[in-house]
């Protein structure tokens, strides 16, 4: 799924989970999801946790295939999204030449431009999770769509 992140958030998370239902048919028939228990991956995914927990419609739990296609687009979301920011210009480059390498730089030898640049992604991963975050809680019938999807 190519996304276009100079879109609104909410735009690319409906398409995200448009996806998601577009693909239910032939990610739950793959040989490899339908024998294999739940990846670590997805195990250890908090945004599918989430989202499994704040289904009322699922008592048992998402099969493996619902759980990692919603992990895949997510983590597409989430790179898509933070490679935009990245690119953006600051100071005499874009935000990437002054974040790049900035961990290995102690804080108080770091100029203001690099300290700028690690404060805007780490802000932008902020909001972006909790913006996530709530999406995940409020899919509404979504899920219920995908298993529908899964089945016709």
């Amino acid at each position: 799924m190519k996304l276009d992140p100079t879109l609104p958030w909410d735009t690319l998370f409906n398409r995200v989970l448009q996806s998601w239902k577009d693909s239910a048919f032939c990610q739950a028939r793959r040989p490899y999801f339908i024998e294999e228990p739940t990846c670590e991956s997805c195990a250890s995914d908090r945004y599918v946790a989430l989202a499994m927990a704040h289904d009322p419609g699922s008592d048992e739990g998402w099969p493996h295939w619902m759980q990692h296609t919603l992990h895949e687009l997510i983590n597409e979301l989430r790179t898509d999204l933070l490679i935009h920011l990245i690119e953006r210009p600051h100071a005499d480059g874009a935000i990437e030449d002054y974040y790049r390498g900035s961990g290995l730089i102690p804080q108080h030898r770091q100029d203001l431009a690099t300290r700028q640049a690690v404060r805007i992604v780490h802000d932008h991963g902020t909001v972006l999770d909790l913006w996530l975050r709530h999406r995940l809680t409020n899919l509404g019938a979504w899920p219920a769509r995908v298993r529908r999807a899964a089945r016709t």
